[in-house]
């Protein structure tokens, strides 16, 4: 759902982020409710794309993170909050990759919309 379009992207990759997004659509209760919902299971999903060997699944993983905490405005708490900084500050190491900027994106929405 978080795939950045590239301009090598097939369209088999653009039909399946809108396939998985019309998914969440029709089976959580709004966004918020839903993200506050499975907490749990989409940091452990997007710790483990941030652990990925490919850079599109760690860009998504950073992108999906940093929805979470736009979404979960105030409500991202201890101690989901510092799972998700934890995995953000991990995915920091190493050598630059393509979509590398979608962790500081992350990081960001995280530091400014969560106490």
């Amino acid at each position: 759902m978080h795939q950045a379009p590239g301009p090598d992207e097939e369209k088999g990759e653009s039909h399946d982020a809108t396939l998985w997004n019309e998914v969440w659509q029709e089976h959580v209760p709004g966004s918020f409710g839903g993200i506050r919902l499975y907490m749990t299971e989409l940091i452990d999903i997007t710790q483990k794309a941030l652990q990925s060997q490919s850079w599109k699944m760690k860009a998504q993983g950073a992108a999906a993170m940093a929805s979470i905490a736009k979404q979960q405005t105030g409500s991202l708490v201890a101690p989901h909050l510092g799972m998700v900084l934890s995995a953000l500050l991990q995915g920091l190491v190493g050598r630059t990759w393509t979509g590398k900027e979608e962790l500081l994106n992350a990081i960001g929405s995280v530091v400014s919309k969560c106490r």
